[in-house]
């Protein structure tokens, strides 16, 4: 059985396309990532951990909510069946 939730680390080298990717590929097969940064990753503070959120939000658009907590982001991907709807 599959697991929902995907962990993914960030280091030193902070948001590459590396990890975008292991992002996207994750989102294809479950409904959440979390994304962890190591002590030694740039994001490693509060201010940078919400840039960090902001910036994988805004490269995968199928990311509908981002939730921070402590060091680590629980990225949750949005239902497309209903985009549409109005």
């Amino acid at each position: 059985m599959k697991s929902f939730i995907s962990p993914i680390q960030a280091g030193k080298a902070g948001l590459t396309p590396g990890i975008l990717n292991s992002i996207k590929l994750a989102l294809k097969n479950r409904k959440i990532v979390k994304v962890r940064t190591l002590q030694s990753s740039l994001y490693h503070n509060k201010e940078g951990i919400k840039q960090l959120a902001e910036e994988i939000k805004k490269s995968i658009p199928e990311i509908k909510k981002t939730i921070v907590i402590g060091f680590t982001i629980t990225l949750k991907k949005g239902h497309s069946l209903f985009k549409n709807k109005k």
